[in-house]
């Protein structure tokens, strides 16, 4: 008998809702396994950036008992004030191939956020818009880097059987084997150096990085404040994003501009570390794994840009050309990194695609994010 249950406040059932991806992923050879020490953390509301400030439910879909599928539901006031809207999202779904699982899980996440006043169901957000989101729609066949989603090829197919259509088209660019600056980036650069003067460029300072992650705050809510679906990041998320550079960040990848004194423009890459974690299928931080963490971090050879925002103020100057200049000549001129992955960037953003498609990127994963009306 199929059954769902709302399990925030129920340990076993918590369980249940982290144990489920490792066994419904155990035979996919390029899914990579979620640190369960990372994700226990996250979803723990004394502990997690998000759940600090914001409502969530998690639930549980069980079939005689046994777990078969999960899902969240939660409110960001943060967005809906942003936006100036009142929609209500879902995350971390996951789940058997069966629409009738989908179903009765969609029906108590939607019914969770039209008893809040939300007007519409948006996600996959886990949990939000800064963070891992979207369903794959392209790319299996590749690894995921880190903190990008790998799901199933079934779950969009499935919502939109259950009403719910396209919000938005997200890309991730990719360039493989990288031995030399793509030869369109040298000549912009330079025309845009002989353009614009000076621009100082300068790596992050790993010794003050509280001073750095407000330069980064103050340049991503700037330069992302016009995009879809915008949420701009806390102060717990910052907090949350020094604590994850001490531990992982790689100074060689991070880059500031400035122009005028100004800081114009940021560029943060980050190792990607599903090299080694992808090894280790139960995902749990063994002595093992904490060994080839600490021995290997510095020596994998794929990065991901995560952020690339330049002020809106020096918007089509061609700062994001330097920035990337500045990376090809000096973050992938290093004796291991090879391979570099540029996203999520939306499918509409024609000025930023454009740029990536002159460099000879490729845009190889593809994941959609998915929304449906609950007033009715």
């Amino acid at each position: 008998m199929l059954s769902v249950r709302a399990v925030s406040n129920f340990r076993k059932g918590m369980k249940d809702f982290l144990e489920l991806p490792y066994s419904l992923y155990r035979n996919d050879k390029n899914w990579v396994a979620p640190v369960r020490a990372v994700m226990k953390e996250k979803l723990n509301k004394k502990k997690g950036a998000f759940l600090r400030n914001c409502e969530a439910e998690f639930f549980v879909a069980y079939n005689d008992g046994k777990p078969v599928g999960r899902i969240t539901a939660q409110v960001d006031p943060v967005y809906n004030e942003n936006q100036n809207n009142s929609k209500g999202f879902f995350g971390f779904y996951e789940s058997l191939n069966d629409i009738k699982i989908a179903e009765v899980l969609l029906e108590k996440a939607e019914y969770w956020l039209k008893e809040r006043g939300c007007s519409s169901s948006i996600g996959p957000f886990n949990f939000n818009i800064n963070d891992e989101c979207g369903f794959q729609i392209e790319g299996f066949d590749r690894k995921p880097t880190v903190m990008m989603p790998y799901t199933k090829s079934y779950y969009p197919p499935i919502f939109e059987k259950l009403g719910y259509g396209t919000a938005c088209t997200l890309l991730s660019f990719v360039m493989e084997n990288v031995t030399e600056t793509p030869e369109i980036v040298s000549k912009m650069s330079q025309r845009i150096r002989n353009r614009i003067g000076d621009v100082d460029i300068r790596k992050v300072d790993m010794k003050n990085l509280e001073k750095e992650a407000e330069i980064i705050l103050d340049i991503y809510n700037d330069a992302w404040s016009d995009n879809w679906g915008f949420t701009p990041m806390t102060k717990l998320e910052i907090e949350e994003l020094i604590k994850s550079l001490k531990m992982f960040a790689d100074p060689r990848i991070i880059y500031f501009a400035y122009k005028n004194g100004e800081p114009a423009a940021c560029l943060v890459a980050i190792p990607n570390l599903n090299e080694i974690v992808s090894k280790y299928r139960h995902g749990r931080a063994t002595p093992c794994f904490l060994y080839d963490f600490l021995s290997k971090k510095n020596k994998l050879s794929s990065f991901r840009v995560i952020i690339m925002g330049v002020k809106s103020k020096f918007r089509k100057t061609g700062l994001d050309f330097l920035m990337y200049d500045e990376i090809f000549n000096d973050g992938l001129q290093t004796e291991n990194y090879k391979h570099v992955e540029m996203g999520w960037i939306l499918d509409h953003n024609s000025l930023m695609t454009s740029v990536l498609n002159r460099m000879g990127a490729k845009p190889l994963n593809k994941y959609v994010i998915l929304e449906k009306n609950i007033t009715g």
